[in-house]
């Protein structure tokens, strides 16, 4: 052979390795940055390099299957797939790598995540063995700590919590990337055990840490179901999100959790907390400020019992008066504060015309039985009082109040209303022109006062830039 042949040779030969090696290089890079991507909640991201890594892994392998460095390519072959949820072509990469090394250290890696792919299969027996094996001082820190994981999950999942708690946190340890997760667990398995003071422990540490902000979504859906379990219910994971509001997230990320705590304590009865959550992001700026300002004043407004309480509701609102559902919202309580003024003037249609607008509109059951009741009050033996008196009945549960109505009711024996309760029929026409009678009023009570709201609101449209009401 001439030397130039020579020369010619030995340089395709080290021209092949080089692209071998930049190809493995490039591979394990891709699965690196996959898993960068995992740990700050950016599965789409993740996703992507994990399929660079598994092609590019795939081709090193196929260049030189049986080289120094196939082992490594399978391994990072195998790992990829297991990442991108390819069960039984990870196992078959990683049971390759075991045939085939015989580094000690490679098997041990090989070993780790093929406990993970038998522990995703359901086979825990056998994914313990693995890991028990694999476990041992020679090994990566990372890959060590992800062993620790797999493990803690089993052990929790056979219901060995304490040790599962202790590799959670020899995770956290080797790895210090795992220690959100290692919180998120704690929160999971509490929930999936019924374990209020572990799922509490796990949320109240990631709350805390500043980095946990990006698992926001994954601890919403975990507290969530803490809410369906019966363990928990829904006040009792109200408690998962009480770090909440003092913790170091930005609004933006802490905001979401904040309105899913004040919905389970409303859930669960207690609207004083509800609207302490809620205060605390109606203080901010933005979207989500003018959000908590309408769900404040729905609450209150559900709470009301007289008409003064809406001068409550209003403050709530005027903060964020530029807003047109805010300047809806503020004309609805105008109209029903003028209804309420021309019913103490003296039309007792006017207090009906209100009812019906606070129980409708402003969703509102309790002002609107009040203002009922004043109904009955101001016209006793009106043609409508039988009527006022069964929607007030409808709408209270309170046993005494209810007592006191339906007496009231009885009494009214040849009312129309009360009859045709009672029967479920009335013969003749009496029934149908009291009620055309005063639809036709309260329609047009009702128009009146929208008319004379938007005039007397010309001060609050100028505060708001002009906008009108959603």
């Amino acid at each position: 052979m001439s030397r130039t042949a020579s020369a010619v040779g030995i340089g395709v030969v080290l021209l092949s390795g080089c692209v071998y090696f930049n190809t493995l290089y490039d591979a394990q890079n891709a699965w690196s940055r996959g898993e960068r991507a995992r740990l700050t909640g950016d599965p789409e991201t993740a996703r992507e390099a994990w399929e660079e890594a598994a092609q590019k892994a795939g081709r090193a392998f196929r260049k030189d299957s049986i080289g120094r460095w196939s082992d490594t390519a399978l391994l990072t072959l195998g790992r990829s797939w297991l990442r991108l949820g390819r069960w039984p072509e990870a196992r078959g990469a990683l049971q390759e790598v075991l045939r085939r090394s015989e580094d000690p250290r490679t098997r041990r890696e090989a070993q780790v995540f093929l406990g993970a792919v038998d522990a995703i299969a359901g086979s825990e027996a056998t994914a313990l063995q693995r890991l028990d094996r694999a476990l041992g001082d020679d090994l990566d820190p990372r890959v060590r700590a992800e062993g620790h994981l797999w493990r803690a999950r089993l052990n929790l999942r056979l219901d060995r919590p304490d040790l599962g708690w202790w590799d959670l946190d020899r995770a956290a340890e080797y790895d210090p990337r795992l220690i959100i997760p290692a919180h998120l667990e704690r929160v999971r398995w509490g929930v999936a055990s019924g374990d209020l003071f572990r799922a509490r422990a796990g949320a109240n540490a990631l709350l805390r840490d500043p980095v946990g902000a990006v698992w926001t979504d994954s601890l919403a859906e975990l507290v969530r179901g803490a809410a369906r379990h019966s363990a928990f219910g829904a006040s009792e994971a109200a408690v998962l999100l009480v770090e909440a509001r003092a913790g170091p997230w930005a609004p933006e990320v802490r905001n979401p959790l904040l309105f899913l705590r004040a919905e389970l304590l409303m859930e669960a009865g207690d609207t004083l907390a509800a609207e302490t959550e809620l205060g605390a992001v109606a203080a901010g700026v933005g979207g989500d400020a003018v959000e908590a300002r309408l769900i404040l004043a729905k609450i209150r407004l559900h709470a009301a019992l007289t008409p003064i309480d809406l001068e409550g509701v209003r403050r709530v609102l005027l903060p964020a008066v530029g807003d047109p559902r805010v300047l809806g919202r503020l004309q609805e309580i105008r109209i029903l504060e003028l209804l309420n003024v021309w019913g103490v003037q003296g039309d007792p249609a006017a207090y009906f015309a209100a009812a019906e607008f606070a129980r409708d509109r402003l969703e509102s059951p309790g002002l609107a039985r009040a203002l009922l009741r004043s109904m009955v009050e101001a016209d006793p033996n009106g043609p409508w009082t039988g009527k006022a008196l069964l929607a007030a009945l409808a709408l209270t549960g309170h046993p005494s109040e209810r007592a006191e109505l339906i007496e009231r009711i009885d009494r009214r024996s040849v009312d129309p209303y009360v009859l045709a309760h009672r029967n479920g029929y009335l013969h003749g026409n009496r029934l149908e022109v009291s009620e055309a009678e005063l639809s036709a009023r309260t329609s047009a009570l009702l128009q009146l006062a929208t008319e004379e709201a938007r005039r007397r609101d010309v001060e609050i449209r100028l505060r708001s830039g002009g906008q009108e009401p959603a």
